[in-house]
Order: C-alpha cells, then sequence, then structure tokens
C-alpha cells in the first residue's frame, strides 16, 4: 500500500516545472501539449478540449534545456571497441525512444560520436542511469562509475573498456 501513497510534488519539481496551470501549453519545437499538470504527446487524450481554455506556445522545459545548454544526465562511453559500437548506438537510441514514448520530457539533447567515444546528454539524470546500466550490462568487460553531482539534480555516468 506504501508504493502507491501519493508523494508530494518533491521541491525540485516545483522549482523546475512550476506550480500547476489551468490553460494548455503546446511546444512549438517538439509539439508537446502540458495540461492535467503534466507534459503529454498530444491533445488526443485532453477531454476538456471543448472547454474555454487559453492556449499559449511555449518551449517545454526539455527543449528549454536543449537550447540554455543544459542537462540533468551525462554519459560518457570511452574506449568503445570498433566492433560494438554501432550496436551501443543502437541500444541508446531505442532506451531513449521507450523513454521517450513514456514522457515526452525524458530524451538525448545531445549525442557526440568520435571513433573511440560516446558522450550523451539527457534531459533526465535516470535516463543517463539506465543508459550506462543497460550498456554495462550488455557488455560484460566495460567497468562502470557513477557520480551524482551534490546540490543539483545532474548524474554523471562513465563506462569505458580497460586498455589493452
Amino acid at each position: 500500500m506504501g508504493f502507491f501513497k501519493k508523494t508530494p510534488t518533491s521541491k525540485k519539481d516545483r522549482e523546475e516545472y512550476g506550480p500547476g496551470k489551468e490553460d494548455i501549453v503546446i511546444c512549438p519545437k517538439c509539439n508537446a501539449s502540458y495540461y492535467y499538470k503534466n507534459w503529454h504527446h498530444n491533445l488526443e487524450d485532453y477531454e476538456e478540449l471543448d472547454k474555454n481554455k487559453n492556449i499559449e506556445f511555449k518551449l517545454c522545459p526539455a527543449d528549454q534545456m536543449k537550447s540554455s545548454g543544459k542537462f540533468e544526465g551525462e554519459l560518457t562511453i570511452r574506449n568503445v571497441p570498433p566492433e560494438v559500437k554501432d550496436e551501443i548506438i543502437n541500444q541508446l537510441e531505442n532506451i531513449a525512444d521507450r523513454a521517450y514514448r513514456k514522457d515526452p520530457m525524458d530524451r538525448i539533447l545531445q549525442m557526440h560520436i568520435t571513433d573511440d567515444r560516446i558522450e550523451v546528454r539527457t534531459s533526465e539524470n535516470q535516463l543517463a542511469l539506465n543508459m550506462g546500466r543497460l550498456v554495462q550490462r550488455a557488455h560484460k568487460n566495460a567497468e562502470s562509475k557513477v557520480r551524482l553531482s551534490e546540490g543539483e539534480s545532474t548524474a554523471r555516468v562513465r563506462v569505458w573498456w580497460p586498455e589493452k
């Protein structure tokens, strides 16, 4: 029963998203819609669409983060063996796609790929943690380390293959 108890909104969420709004907000960049105190992929499930509501066009929090260069999760993968590089990129994109389908605010903000390195910045720290965990689990010879920033909610995840 304790798991399903409604928990109060965290201070971080109140600061990040502000109090719930009565009107509808639509992101002009990704078309995410804010109603019923959450961001959604579209207006399909909004039951009160026929009521007189104000509609505001404003960047969603994820697109605001992307345009300002901010992020909550950072995943750095080093010494990536060439034979698994494409597989890892596909894994990361699939993980991000699943997260995005559940919540339009969970997404990859940036991905930078070099010969032996992959750097990913995400809108949510849990997304970076999940990506790092799943990559390390799929590639047993990889090692990992997680560092959570004090005073903020940024997670920095490092995955690497030991040099031979």
